[in-house]
């Protein structure tokens, strides 16, 4: 009888962004790098989010696509939004806003 391994799939919902660092941008959100990473173990990995019609948006598209990621990313018309967050020695600080031209 022929029985074929069966994989499980797993889907992380949720955001999907770009981490904005000193040294570049670095795919980023919770669901898409845990539906990534069950991938990696062998699962059917399925990013389930939404992103700007914008670079941006697209560049994410792309990156989760190369990444071998299965997507249901929906591309909307809403425009991007942008928050920031300075680390300090002896706090974290969020701020909202646009990001400062300086980064």
């Amino acid at each position: 009888m022929n029985n074929p391994i069966k994989k499980h799939t797993v889907i992380g919902m949720g955001e999907v962004l770009w981490d904005l660092l000193p040294d570049g941008k670095i795919l980023g959100g919770a669901p898409v790098n845990f539906a990534y990473h069950a991938m990696q173990l062998g699962a059917v990995g399925v990013a389930v989010s939404s992103v700007g019609d914008d670079e941006l948006g697209r560049e994410i598209m792309d990156s989760v696509n190369s990444k071998g990621v299965e997507n249901c990313i929906a591309v909307n018309n809403h425009p991007a939004q942008h928050r920031f967050a300075r680390c300090h020695p002896e706090s974290f600080k969020t701020c909202s806003g646009r990001l400062p031209e300086s980064l």
